[in-house]
């Protein structure tokens, strides 16, 4: 992880000399590292919201204690739909504590769903009951083949 902080060292030295903005590819710089991949099978991609942020652009700051060590909190005040929330959850080196502030509440759930944890007792007992349910059904599904309209 000292690779981050000379990292850091040297966006921070290029910019304090030219004062201008730099173009940083974060899924380069941890391109390197095969756990960092793992972040496209997480649940980043199961859906479409705007302005989402790169899941290695958390991974890559996550990935040194310059700004939170391990077991410490992260507040991430525009959380979206929970990128920087996941990722402080499932870092394989540097776990944190994450606190994430949502003003939107479509995004706020997704960010709960994504980060709240199952207990696979709980899930596979669930899931023998759907399939129990699902070999026992004997009717027909009833399917809507023309629309509704609603009356205030």
């Amino acid at each position: 992880m000292d690779l981050v902080s000379s990292h850091l060292a040297e966006f921070r030295k290029r910019f304090e000399e030219s004062g201008q903005p730099l173009r940083v590819s974060f899924r380069s710089l941890c391109s390197d590292w095969s756990w960092a991949k793992r972040s496209d099978v997480y649940s980043h991609l199961m859906h479409k919201y705007p302005a989402k942020i790169l899941p290695y652009i958390p991974i890559f700051f996550l990935s040194s204690e310059t700004y939170a060590g391990q077991d410490e909190y992260v507040l991430d005040n525009f959380a979206g739909t929970g990128t920087v929330l996941v990722e402080s959850i499932v870092h394989p080196y540097l776990k944190r504590n994450a606190i994430g502030v949502e003003i939107n509440p479509l995004a706020r759930l997704i960010a709960k769903v994504k980060t709240t944890p199952l207990r696979m007792d709980e899930l596979r007992e669930e899931m023998k009951s759907l399939i129990s349910r699902i070999k026992s059904f004997s009717g027909d599904a009833e399917i809507c083949k023309t629309p509704r309209t609603l009356t205030h």
